[in-house]
């Protein structure tokens, strides 16, 4: 299971990136870097900032990977026991790798956001909804699986 989200964080990443090197020579000069809550651009910058965004997503692609890896170091509702630590250990990497996809998503959404110049908000809200949804998930089967 672990190497499928490697496969498609990696995968999301590289489309990216190739996205994002296929649409920069048709890009004007200055494009946007920041939009609102309500999808109004409120940043704009060279057509070049976008590679920012690929660098942050590569930052977090990396950094939830790493903490994927060290699921003793992550904190947990119950307390840890030898009959429980192999399941809630397995159950809190494999909420990180799918926290990382979700984020990979969004990273790709932003980055057509931006070639489009209008953010899909209702497209955002749902995608945290997706997020957010994964995170109460695993607390509330977590708080049953003590």
């Amino acid at each position: 299971m672990n190497n499928k989200f490697r496969l498609l964080i990696a995968f999301l990443l590289l489309t990216n990136i190739g996205y994002v090197l296929y649409i920069l020579p048709g890009l004007p000069d200055i494009i946007p870097t920041h939009f609102n809550a309500s999808g109004t651009i409120d940043g704009w910058g060279s057509k070049y900032s976008i590679f920012m965004l690929i660098g942050i997503q590569v930052l977090l692609n990396v950094l939830l990977e790493y903490t994927a890896m060290h699921p003793e170091k992550h904190n947990y509702i119950g307390t840890i026991t030898d009959e429980n630590r192999d399941r809630q250990y397995a159950a809190s990497a494999n909420l990180i790798r799918k926290l990382n996809v979700a984020v990979s998503v969004i990273f790709l959404t932003i980055s057509f956001a931006i070639a489009q110049q209008k953010m899909p908000t209702m497209l955002i809200v749902l995608e945290l909804i997706g997020l957010f949804t994964l995170i109460i998930s695993h607390l509330i089967r977590s708080s049953k699986t003590r």
